[in-house]
């Protein structure tokens, strides 16, 4: 088994995440639910003879505590259901049947009306997954560790929209799951007292 994941999270992604928590101890407390729903898919890390895929359907929800304009944190809360077309490629498949929940830290350009950003964190997934191949066959259900990635952009006045290429990526099972997802941020209301 290759543990270089294992030992990148210990090395870089644990110190970012208690660092974050850190930051998060320091914020301004703006509070916003972020929700995004996509196109799913999911792949193998490896590249085969055939171009072997998942697709479906991927939605999230996002608890962000914004620290700065450039900064903030995020818990979120996700699934993603991919199957591969068996009519295509046979008895192979890469797919996924997941809950996903964990954190995450995004840095943004403080760019008015189109702000391009990045996430990266450390989560969970618990479900079902496949990724059989020519040269592997590989099936696991429960919890497994998922690192999340992040590309997009915020777009509008008060940058509340998204478009964005997520990926989180199962080591255990040599496989990532993407999507190309659009989503919605709104302010969380407080009782007034």
């Amino acid at each position: 088994m290759d543990y270089s994941l294992y030992r990148f999270i210990l090395r870089f992604l644990m110190p970012l995440f208690f660092v974050s928590l850190g930051v998060v101890a320091q914020t301004e407390n703006k509070q916003l639910l972020n929700v995004s729903v996509g196109y799913g898919l999911s792949a193998p890390f490896e590249e085969t003879s055939i171009d072997i895929n998942g697709t479906g359907f991927y939605a999230q929800g996002e608890y962000v505590i914004k620290y700065k304009k450039w900064f903030d944190y995020r818990l979120y809360l996700g699934v993603i259901f991919t199957n591969t077309d068996a009519s295509r490629f046979g008895s192979y498949e890469v797919s996924s049947n997941a809950v996903m929940l964990g954190s995450k830290v995004r840095f943004s350009a403080p760019i008015p009306w189109v702000a391009p950003f990045i996430e990266i964190g450390m989560g969970g997934s618990i479900g079902t997954f496949k990724t059989i191949l020519p040269n592997k066959s590989l099936k696991q259900s429960g919890f497994l560790i998922h690192i999340p990635f992040s590309l997009g952009l915020a777009i509008g006045k008060n940058r509340n929209y998204e478009v964005e290429f997520t990926y989180y990526f199962h080591e255990a099972v040599r496989q990532f799951n993407g999507a190309l997802a659009f989503g919605f941020t709104m302010p969380i209301r407080k009782k007034s007292k």
